[in-house]
């Protein structure tokens, strides 16, 4: 088990950049983070071959899913081979006994709020996902301007 020497992003950094996602990973020809739906991530589940490939995938949706991130970074490779196993029979709707740490792969934490957000206002997950990120990210600067003035 090797870490990745790709780095994570901070939502800051990430605003910064044209944000897109790899065609071949999240199958559409072309997203963007605005426009990456759940459809996208299921894609990406379902199609990719490797251990490195998952990790690929998460760091590009870094730091929107760095739970699920954290998770794959740690997985053997025979890890990733049962988790891809459970996957497909959770698809074919039969029964799983899946470890706690599979679920988080499936459904990192931030995509929870984000997906009801996303159907209360119909839009993307991406574009809840951000909204989300800019709301915490505003949340520590007043933190940290709290912090300065005590």
């Amino acid at each position: 088990m090797r870490k990745s020497t790709r780095k994570r992003w901070s939502f800051n950094e990430r605003e910064k950049i044209w944000w897109t996602l790899s065609r071949k990973l999240f199958g559409d020809k072309f997203v963007n983070i605005n426009d990456f739906a759940l459809e996208n991530y299921i894609y990406f589940l379902d199609n990719v071959a490797s251990r490195d490939e998952l990790i690929a995938g998460l760091l590009e949706l870094s730091p929107l899913a760095d739970d699920a991130l954290s998770v794959a970074e740690n997985l053997t490779n025979q890890e990733f081979l049962k988790f891809k196993k459970i996957l497909i029979k959770e698809r074919r709707g039969q029964d799983t006994d899946m470890p706690e740490k599979f679920r988080t792969l499936i459904l990192p934490e931030r995509f929870i709020s984000a997906t009801l957000l996303a159907d209360e206002f119909w839009v993307p997950l991406g574009a809840a996902l951000v909204h989300i990120m800019r709301k915490e990210e505003k949340e520590k600067e007043k933190e940290k301007e709290k912090e300065k003035t005590h």
